[in-house]
């Protein structure tokens, strides 16, 4: 299987010795070790290769001039033309892996228009980055630019939460943004190599070492104060920093200044391959990051770090306390604390025993979790490639196909028609309890057929009879022994012979329309269940399938798959049915009139069959590849207007029109080759047709000489040549028809195939009435069992309380409450309702007693009426109008047109947020719940709208148990309870009050937020 690697940031020179350029060799290697044939596409390559790389096919790309930046980043733009170029000739690719750089989106855009996956991975906010550190000048090309990678891309992989988020900002990426973080090579890092670590100088001595390279946001100016502070107390310390970059000159001028020369080494740029004996010299490893926000380093230094048995002393910053567990794997402290961080090396300086047990803690953990190997496992996991045998390269020719969840797998065309027969199994065995309800129906039709037929093989024989009776008078000796027929002169004969013609051709019109009705209802009536069933199936799918698909294509899927299959159904098959059970009839009648003649008239059929096999294989094969494309158009088309008002907001009209484009122009140059194939076969057919109409022409003329068959013999020969050949010809003419409708009926045999991971149980009931109370004992979460979300959560929750649920963002609120739904099941634990298990309970009686209120909760396209109806389908118009009394929406609602019978755009967009909310807040009200959910409810509000959803979510929230997401720390201090969770646990939980009594983190990140507040209380303790 063949993976291109695409790297087109000039800044990065892919085997040189920077974080980012191990980076790219480390990737490479895991996937070489999983067996992929990789090829690179760099723009800079930063020297020779290291030696176990000396064999990757490389592919240089244009760099951008130096200089002037607006000119530089001009031609970076261009270059783009040129990266899909070179992929085109080294290809064809099974998938593109591109790093993503400010500039180029054309390894995504090539994959994703030659239908194979493309994973992008994003390692920074790189345009914020560039402003920052750099500069920028066409920062709204490079916007665009973004959206058009991220939309292209058929999966993004952030390597840390903080880039995830930055992606969450983008609508093209939403719901396709995996966090993977960085790895390490165990091979680099081996037991013997650290076993023997060499023992200090003296007891006196410590290193405390630094990796990476020398960056003012690296930290490196408070770890060398620190340094320096300690060193005047202890001058056994050491510094050995590993690595180069601009901050070195300035390092070096402090540590002349402070006169600490001697116990400071710096080593500068160092190669890949020799940092583990450099880290073998530390006795701590140390990450000084400063404040940022938001903070989106893997620091790769951390996990070697760890390879290393050290252990390691960090910045409590961005997610970093996910990777350095406190007193497990290392030490943590407040980013720019200098105190903080000198005790934390104090600490472990004064303590070799707590070195030792942290340091084998760190190297276990990271040999166990964070290999590249399970890195790359991962990333090609998710592009949906699986790899049967380690080491063992596929045929790169194979096409791909989506499978239910939306992503690729391998899977070679089937051989034309016949080759499909497997497929063709699978689609009845799953189409063919739709069928058979309508047996009777298909019965009379296919009787119908057979009678149609019957009448078609009689066509020519009145005309035999009157050559051979009336224009040569040579009647043929079955027909003479007929009394009816020898008692007829030739004029009663010509008339009834006329008179015959006419009743079998229109008995076979009337059977013919009989039949083509029958199977077209059968098909329709078929479909159409079919398509609701699809439908029904869908809704009922895990939001980890929802996650995963693409809208458009699931779309194209349920309208223009199914539609296809009963169109292809009634317009071809049905009718290349007929013709071949016409063809079995009158061959069979030919064989009885002369089996010398018809052998000779089927003499070309071998060579029609090997040019219609082949050139049907083709048709197969571009045919499935022209579905793909047109998903991957619906897919677009759908992001694009769904997020309409982002699109418009931020002007990418454009960026979506050209990848629409793009995408419809490889679409149209696919379907122009189906038709020049499907042509070319139809023309061979009507060559072979000719040449088997000019074989019987020449014999059967020779044996009406010579008696053995006479004249109206060889005109039925020939009526029934051509006949015989129309199953070819039609067969020519709907081979890529039938193809297509193949490819359809096999994306939904997958689609229904998918089962859903969240069901009710076999022994589920209904659920009774519930009380409110809730009670999650030991629940812990993960999407990726390799990242959990949630981690031992214990929480009880009393009927009628209001408890807040507070903390930084990507924490796990929204997927604790999702259980609740039981949208998704616990990994770990349970969730209880009055003290009963919700897995014990069935699906729709459990949600019917729980309401939420979602930010920018969805309305739909309907009346106002409607759409708060639709929180309880049998509520009356009265209870409707309660309910938006009660949510503050009565007023707005009577100012409109038509009050509550005004019809809303799709998504509710002719609402502003505030009113689009108080609808969701009288949805929920009218349900009268005794849960109540509220996901972030005041949002993207202003201060008058916010008033209004505040006072509602009030009188919403008597009597009933309210679980609340919020980063409004205001209004999570009129809960009840307020939980405070990172990290996927609870850190703390109590009142308002108690918690800011107790100074822990939720008084911090109240206090930052209302300092005011906090001054006004220091004030008043003076």
């Amino acid at each position: 299987m063949r993976l291109a690697y695409v790297c087109a940031d000039p800044g990065i020179p892919v085997f040189g010795a920077k974080g980012a350029s191990i980076h790219v060799q480390e990737v490479i290697r895991a996937f070489r070790r999983q067996g992929l044939q990789v090829q690179l596409f760099a723009m800079r390559l930063g020297g020779e290769p290291p030696a176990d790389l000396r064999d990757l096919p490389v592919h240089c790309l244009p760099e951008p001039p130096r200089g002037d930046t607006a000119r530089r980043e001009r031609a970076a733009m261009v270059s783009a033309g040129t990266v899909q170029d070179a992929l085109r000739i080294a290809g064809p690719f099974d998938c593109v892996y591109e790093r993503y750089s400010l500039w180029s989106c054309a390894g995504m855009e090539y994959a994703e228009s030659q239908g194979i996956p493309g994973i992008l991975e994003v390692n920074a906010p790189l345009i914020e980055e560039q402003i920052r550190h750099r500069e920028l000048v066409h920062r709204e090309e490079a916007e665009r630019i973004a959206a058009r990678v991220f939309a292209a891309a058929h999966a993004i992989i952030a390597v840390s939460p903080g880039v995830a988020a930055y992606l969450d900002g983008y609508p093209q990426s939403r719901g396709r943004v995996r966090v993977l973080a960085n790895g390490i090579d165990p091979a680099r890092f081996p037991a013997e190599l650290f076993a023997d670590r060499p023992q200090p100088d003296s007891p006196a001595t410590f290193t405390i070492g630094f990796l990476g390279s020398l960056k003012p946001w690296h930290g490196l100016e408070l770890l060398l104060d620190v340094f320096i502070a300690m060193h005047s107390q202890d001058p056994g310390l050491r510094l050995l920093l590993v690595g180069d970059g601009p901050e070195r000159a300035g390092i070096e001028r402090s540590i002349v200044q402070a006169g600490i020369s001697d116990s400071v080494t710096l080593t500068g740029a160092v190669p890949p391959a020799e940092v583990a004996n450099w880290l073998r010299q530390m006795d701590v490893g140390v990450a000084p990051y400063p404040e940022m926000e938001p903070f989106y380093f893997s620091p790769l230094k951390i996990y070697e770090y760890m390879a290393a048995a050290l252990p390691v002393v960090a910045s409590r910053v961005g997610g970093l306390d996910r990777v350095v567990r406190e007193q497990k794997t290392g030490l943590l402290y407040p980013p720019g604390d200098a105190a903080g961080l000198q005790a934390a090396l104090a600490g472990l300086r004064a303590d070799p025993a707590l070195c030792r047990r942290l340091g084998q803690a760190a190297r276990d953990e990271a040999l166990n979790r964070h290999s590249w190997d399970s890195v790359a496992a991962r990333i090609l996991a998710i592009a949906g490639l699986q790899i049967k045998e380690q080491g063992r390269h596929e045929d790169p020719s194979e096409n791909t196909r989506k499978t239910g969840e939306g992503l690729s797998t391998p899977s070679k065309a089937p051989a034309g028609i016949s080759a499909a027969l497997p497929s063709l199994r699978r689609i009845f065995a799953c189409f063919g309890p739709y069928l058979r309800r309508h047996t009777a129906l298909l019965a009379g039709s296919l009787l119908a057929l057979l009678a149609g037929i019957a009448a078609q093989l009689l066509e020519p024989w009145p005309l035999k009879i009157v050559i051979d009776w009336i224009v040569s008078d040579s009647p043929h000796s079955g027909f003479a022994k007929i009394p009816l027929l020898a008692s007829l002169d030739s004029m009663q004969l010509l008339i009834l012979l006329a008179l015959s013609l006419v009743l079998i051709i229109a008995l076979r019109g009337v059977l013919s329309y009989l039949s083509s009705i029958g199977f077209a209802l059968a098909g329709s009536r078929t479909m159409a269940r079919i398509r609701d069933d699809l439908y029904q199936h869908l809704q009922g799918l895990s939001l980890s399938f929802h996650n995963r698909a693409k809208t458009g294509e699931l779309t194209l899927r349920v309208v223009s798959d199914v539609n296809l299959i009963g169109e292809t159904m009634v317009t071809a098959i049905m009718p290349m049915l007929a013709h071949l059970l016409i063809l079995a009839g009158m061959i069979g009648v030919m064989l009885w009139m002369n089996w010398q003649l018809t052998l000779f008239a089927l003499l070309p059929w071998p060579l029609l069959w090997l040019i219609s096999t082949h050139l049907g294989r083709k048709i197969h094969q571009m045919t499935r590849k022209l579905r793909k494309q047109e998903g991957a158009m619906a897919a677009t088309a759908a992001e694009s207007l769904a997020a309409i008002r982002d699109v418009q907001a931020l002007s990418l009209e454009k960026n979506f029109a050209d990848v629409f484009a793009r995408v419809g122009q490889k679409s149209l140059g696919t379907g122009v080759q189906v038709k020049r194939l499907t042509a070319n076969l139809e023309r061979s057919a009507d060559v072979m047709i000719g040449l088997s109409s000019a074989i019987v022409l020449w014999q059967g003329t020779l044996f009406v000489l010579v008696g053995e068959l006479s004249p109206g013999d060889l005109i039925v020969f020939i009526t029934y040549l051509k006949s015989t050949f129309r199953p070819i010809r039609m067969f020519a003419k709907y081979t890529s028809r039938m193809a297509r409708a193949v490819a359809a009926g096999e994306r939904i045999v997958d689609l229904m195939a998918e089962k859903a991971d969240i069901e009710d149980l076999p022994d589920a009931v209904a659920a009774p009435p519930f009380k409110g109370s809730l009670c999650f004992e030991g629940v812990s979460f993960a999407y990726d069992p390799a990242h959990p979300i949630l981690r031992g959560i214990d929480l009880s929750v009393p009927p009628g309380r209001h408890v807040a649920v507070v903390g930084p963002s990507g924490m796990g609120k929204s997927t604790l409450v999702s259980l609740i739904l039981r949208l998704y099941d616990p990994s770990q634990g349970r969730v209880l309702i009055d003290g009963m298990d919700i897995r014990g309970f069935r699906l729709k009686s459990l949600r019917e007693q729980i309401s939420i209120v979602l930010p920018n909760s969805l309305l739909f396209a309907a009346s106002i009426r409607d759409n708060i109806g639709y929180g309880a389908a049998s509520a009356s118009f009265a209870e409707i109008e309660q309910a938006a009394r009660l949510a503050n929406a009565h007023d707005f609602i009577m100012a409109m047109p038509n009050g509550y019978d005004t019809e809303l755009g799709e998504r509710g967009v002719t609402l502003s947020s505030g009113q689009q909310q108080r609808i969701a807040i009288a949805r929920a009200a009218l349900r009268q719940s005794p849960i109540l959910i509220l996901d972030e409810p005041t949002t993207g509000l202003d201060r008058s709208n916010e008033q209004a959803v505040i006072e509602a979510l009030g009188k919403l929230a008597r009597g009933r148990t309210v679980i609340m997401i919020t980063h409004d720390l205001d209004l999570a201090a009129r809960a009840d309870q307020i939980v405070f969770l990172e990290n996927g646990s609870i850190i703390e939980q109590g009142s308002h009050a108690e918690l800011l009594g107790r100074g822990g983190s939720y008084a911090a990140l109240f206090r930052a937020r209302n300092p005011s507040a906090s001054q006004g209380r220091e004030t008043a303790g003076e």
